[in-house]
């Protein structure tokens, strides 16, 4: 019977947040980071607590569970460090991946064959993200080993990096910061 409560209680929760979810206004994530959109939310969840934050660049509040969940809808938490993308910071993250974008589409490097992390070739590809500023998206990116251009950033660690920036065949192009945040663009000489 304890465990049946549990889950009823954690399926109301479950509920609760969509119903919530969806009365709060949703834009893409450089909308949300750039202040464009007034809300973003997410469900923190820590060994003893789960919190509901809800945030956008010139506010947050937080809204603690009265009910504590053993099983915790999703495995989301909120730190103040740190850039990765389950995290407040993250905005910071998002607008060096849209400047580093930008510069590629004002360079156009549209065809040029990019090496890249999940999350910026996703960027990079995909229009309706949000990152890119027309239609054109770049159609050679993660093609080839030996690429015309290499995009690092911090929130994904790339163990060729540190070869990339030894190898007198690239040079650092531009760098892109944020607090703790970076995108670095390398390009064959």
């Amino acid at each position: 019977m304890k465990i049946f409560t549990t889950h009823l209680l954690h399926a109301f929760f479950v509920l609760c947040i969509l119903f919530f979810s969806v009365s709060c206004e949703r834009e893409n994530l450089y909308d949300i980071a750039s202040g464009k959109s007034r809300t973003a939310y997410a469900l923190v969840s820590d060994v003893t607590t789960q919190k509901l934050v809800i945030a956008n660049i010139h506010y947050d509040k937080t809204f603690a569970s009265a009910v504590y969940l053993p099983f915790p809808p999703g495995d989301i938490s909120v730190n103040k460090k740190g850039e990765g993308d389950c995290v407040l910071s993250f905005r910071n993250t998002v607008l060096c991946h849209k400047e580093a974008i930008n510069y590629c589409e004002q360079k156009e490097y549209y065809d040029k064959y990019i090496n890249t992390g999940f999350l910026m070739s996703f960027n990079m590809k995909y229009t309706h993200l949000g990152y890119l500023q027309g239609d054109k998206k770049f159609i050679n990116v993660n093609k080839v080993e030996n690429p015309d251009i290499y995009v690092f950033y911090s929130n994904e660690p790339d163990a060729h990096i540190e070869n990339v920036r030894k190898d007198s065949s690239y040079f650092l192009e531009k760098r892109f910061e944020s607090a703790s945040a970076w995108v670095e663009i390398y390009k064959m000489k």
